[in-house]
């Protein structure tokens, strides 16, 4: 009776061991090669998709841009303005207050724009679209004048980045500045656009429709 135990005990054994070899590990093996090469197709997949979005994203970010840039450069071949730049001190004041009403109406037609101002490099002025003309000494954002005339590029080249802006009342804008006119080969003056960055990005999500994921926007500099 216990030899016949031990036998039965031996013939499950056998039986078990080739169970696993021939029909468990196999298939643990076939599973988990599936559920990677399904989960490498999930990432692959995903890789795509967001090359793609990045893509897109990048190009109606450049679109926007090149718009702000064809902007400045229209503003900035304005016959009145180029006038200014060239012979300031040669202008009475009514030419001042008529072109800051051209520079206001530039500014309101696009709901993009929070402010805008020249600075006008041969005799220090800076004119806005709110306030009026300012010595530049005390314009209320002389310091972000300062360190863009002291960059390696400026002032000829163009400058774009998000700050803050004060005024009448702090505020987050994304800033487009260059050097003016490009018909210069040294630029006459500075010509600024803050852009509401809440219109901005809601801007560049509106481009954004139809794609089926969230956009998402992160801040690359470290806290």
């Amino acid at each position: 009776m216990l030899r016949h135990g031990t036998e039965s005990k031996s013939i499950f054994r056998k039986h078990l061991f080739l169970f696993i070899l021939t029909i468990l590990i196999p298939t643990i093996l076939l599973l988990s090669f599936q559920v990677y090469r399904v989960s490498r197709e999930a990432v692959s997949q995903t890789e795509s998709v967001s090359v793609s979005q990045l893509d897109r994203t990048a190009r109606n970010l450049d679109m926007l841009l090149g718009q702000l840039d064809q902007i400045s450069l229209q503003i900035s071949l304005t016959p009145a303005i180029l006038d200014l730049l060239t012979r300031p001190f040669d202008q009475p004041a009514y030419q001042y207050a008529e072109i800051k009403d051209q520079l206001r109406s530039w500014m309101t037609s696009n709901p993009l724009f929070d402010s805008m101002y020249l600075d006008i490099l041969q005799n220090r002025k800076v004119l806005t679209t709110n306030e009026g003309i300012y010595d530049e000494s005390g314009f209320y954002d002389q310091d972000f004048m300062k360190r863009l005339q002291a960059a390696p590029a400026a002032p000829a080249g163009a400058w774009f980045g998000l700050r803050q802006i004060g005024g009448s009342q702090t505020r987050e804008v994304l800033t487009y500045a260059r050097g003016i006119p490009p018909t210069q080969p040294a630029p006459l003056g500075l010509l600024v656009l803050n852009v509401r960055k809440d219109v901005f990005l809601s801007t560049l999500q509106t481009l954004q429709a139809g794609s089926p994921n969230r956009m998402l926007a992160f801040d690359p500099k470290p806290k």
